[in-house]
């Protein structure tokens, strides 16, 4: 694992060790902020609780994201999700 790079959200893996897709992974991420936030302009760009814990990324072998790093922020997303769906209003 490496340190995260300008601009990238979670540390990068070395080049001969497996991570997720940067772009999937972030778009994901862009629309968990924007539901959390409550920013969402269409709806069907609302992210759940469910959602997140069953999201998947592809593979990549070119410096992709660090797996451990990214399920951890998703777990952490996921709880904040519940805990905006159970409040009232």
């Amino acid at each position: 694992m490496t340190v995260p790079a300008e601009g990238a959200r979670f540390p990068r893996c070395q080049w001969w060790v497996p991570g997720y897709e940067i772009s999937e992974a972030d778009a994901l991420v862009d629309r968990i902020e924007r539901t959390l936030a409550g920013t969402v302009i269409w709806s069907a760009d609302t992210v759940s609780a469910a959602d997140v814990r069953q999201a998947t990324f592809r593979t990549s072998w070119r410096q992709g994201y660090d797996e451990e790093a990214v399920d951890k922020a998703l777990d952490v997303y996921a709880e904040q999700l519940d805990s905006a769906a159970q409040e009232p209003g």
